[in-house]
Order: C-alpha cells, then structure tokens, then sequence
C-alpha cells in the first residue's frame, strides 16, 4: 500500500488531489474530515511499479532525514547529497535532522501538541 503524506496540504486542496486520483466522492466528502498530516492511501492498482533505483532513493530519504548523524559517521552516499545541495542547504539540513520532531493529532476532541 502506498501512502503519501500531505502535511502541508488544507483540505480542499486534499479532496482535489483526490478527485484527480480518481477516488469517489464517498471517500472525499465523508466527515469528519482529518486535520493536516493526512495519510491518502491508494489501495488498489493494476500492476505494482518501483522505479529500479527505488532501493537507492529510500537510502538518500533516510540518509536527509537523519544527515546529522550519518555526516558524523561519513557514510558512503554522502557525496549524492553534497553535490546536489549546496552548502547552505546541507547547514539547514544538520540543523533540522539535530532537532526533535513535533507530532501533532487529535486527541478526544481537542488537538494535541507533543515535542
């Protein structure tokens, strides 16, 4: 099952995605209607397809989100990222990978915030 996170998307914007998905509109009007971090799952396709360097592109998504770490332990697939960020953005990237990550979600019926 693929899942995309639509963290920055407002609602309308996320049944739009949905309509041009194909998704009916059961799914996309129903309420209660999720706040942002939305998870649309597509759950059926005809034919899997992975691009054939999907395995690499998972390793460089993990190797940005926790670059601070993996610069500190040199890893090997360093350099795809140093050459394609320049060095403000890789400073950026540091910075946000040392930070702590906030969740947010409802919780009964008030939203909640955790650090």
């Amino acid at each position: 099952m693929l899942k995309v996170y639509c963290e920055d998307f407002h609602k309308n914007e996320v049944r739009t995605l949905g309509h041009e998905l194909g998704l009916p509109a059961e799914l996309l009007e129903r309420h209660p209607f999720p706040t942002p971090g939305l998870s649309i799952r597509i759950i059926y396709a005809e034919e899997l397809f992975m691009e054939t360097d999907c395995g690499e592109t998972q390793v460089l998504i993990r190797l940005m989100v926790d670059y601070a770490n993996m610069a500190a332990k040199k890893h090997a697939l360093l350099n795809r990222i140093e050459i394609a960020m320049s060095e403000e953005d890789r400073f950026l990237l540091e910075e946000l990978s040392n930070g702590r990550l906030c969740q947010h979600g409802s919780q009964e019926t008030c939203l909640a915030h955790s650090d």
